[in-house]
C-alpha cells in the first residue's frame, strides 16, 4: 500500500536540480562585469528538490537550507517526472516557492508612480499656498494686485504673444508703495 501511495505521489510532482548562490552573489539581474569572470572557478554542486509547481531552467526558487533558513537558488535543470536516487535512502526536500519578479518589479514600478503624483500634488498644494500669500501681501495695493492677476490669469489660447511678466522696476514700485 505504501508503495503505491508513493508512486501516486510521485507522478504529481517534478525533480528540480538547483545550485546554491556563493557568498556575495549578486543577482543575475544586476549587471555584472565581464572582466571579473574566473571560467576555472569549480563550477557548483546541484542538489536535487521535488516540486509540486512548474519551474524552468534559470528561474529563482525557494529552499529551506538544512539548518532551516530560506535560501533563493537557482534552477539548473528541470525534469518533468519525478526521477530520485534511491528514494528509500535519501530524504528529498521540496521547493518552497518560485520568486516572481514581475509581480515585485510590477509593484516597484506602481509605487514611483505614486510617489510621483504625490509629489506633483505636494507642488500644486505649494504653489497655491504661495499665491495665497502673495495675495494676502498685496491686497493692500491695487496694483499689485493687478499684477498678481495678470500673473496668475491662464494664459489665453489665441494669443500669438507670450505673457508679459512684471519687471524688476515694477515688483520695486509695488514695494516702495507699501512702505
Amino acid at each position: 500500500m505504501l508503495a503505491i501511495n508513493r508512486l501516486a505521489l510521485m507522478r504529481e510532482f517534478m525533480t528540480v536540480s538547483v545550485v546554491y548562490r556563493p557568498e556575495g552573489y549578486q543577482a543575475k539581474h544586476a549587471p555584472v562585469a565581464q572582466s571579473g569572470m574566473d571560467f576555472d572557478a569549480p563550477k557548483p554542486k546541484a542538489y536535487t528538490y521535488k516540486s509540486s509547481f512548474e519551474c524552468k531552467v534559470g528561474d529563482e526558487v525557494v529552499v529551506i537550507t538544512p539548518n532551516g533558513t530560506s535560501k533563493i537558488v537557482d534552477v539548473v535543470a528541470v525534469k518533468p517526472y519525478a526521477e530520485l536516487e534511491s528514494p528509500e535512502t535519501i530524504e528529498y526536500k521540496w521547493l518552497v516557492c518560485k520568486v516572481e519578479r514581475e509581480g515585485y518589479e510590477a509593484m516597484l514600478k506602481q509605487e514611483a508612480q505614486t510617489v510621483e503624483r504625490m509629489e506633483q500634488i505636494r507642488a500644486v498644494a505649494r504653489a497655491e499656498r504661495t499665491k495665497k500669500s502673495l495675495l494676502d501681501e498685496c491686497a493692500d495695493s491695487p496694483q499689485a494686485l493687478e499684477m498678481m492677476e495678470a500673473f496668475f490669469a491662464p494664459p489665453q489660447q489665441e494669443s500669438e504673444g507670450e505673457v508679459e511678466m512684471p519687471t524688476a522696476e515694477q515688483i520695486a514700485d509695488v514695494d516702495a508703495d507699501k512702505v
